[in-house]
């Protein structure tokens, strides 16, 4: 199984921060997360997701689901995950984005910003879960079962 699953009510964090708590599954690999809500509805990231899984399936290169948006003029970092799509396998990371990193950053062009697929950063192998192309498609239906577009 693949996917960010999100549950239905939002709370305060413990930095005072509207978040909705979600969790990303890969296969047997489960991490909860708390997904901000200062700057995108919920709604947005979905779109988010569901139009960079579209767009990198169709390129067969990557695709990045930010699971912390801020405003791009106060806040330069994106947290995220990124999808690279090798061979017969998929490929995920979990990385930082820096906006203020990136020429014409546009929150609408999130693909633009993951770089070329690495296995390690800074001589250090970086931390991978793998899943198939069969699990990122069912939560591509997934979200757009949730009429996100």
């Amino acid at each position: 199984m693949f996917g960010i699953f999100t549950e239905n009510k939002a709370i305060q964090s413990a930095f005072d921060e509207v978040v909705l708590p979600a969790k990303i599954i890969i296969g047997d690999f489960d991490e909860g997360i708390q997904i901000p809500l200062t700057y995108w509805r919920i709604e947005q990231y979905q779109k988010s997701w569901f139009e960079s899984l579209k767009q990198g399936l169709k390129k067969g290169d990557h695709s990045v689901l930010a699971v912390s948006m801020y405003n791009p003029e106060t806040v330069n970092f994106i947290f995220s995950w990124v999808l690279y799509y090798q061979n017969t396998k998929v490929i995920i990371q979990n990385k930082m984005i820096f906006s203020g990193d990136i020429k014409n950053f546009s929150i609408h062009d999130l693909n633009e910003c993951a770089g070329e697929y690495d296995a390690y950063s800074d001589g250090v192998k970086v931390s991978e879960w793998y899943t198939t192309f069969d699990e990122v498609n069912f939560f591509l239906k997934y979200l757009e079962g949730k009429a996100i577009y």
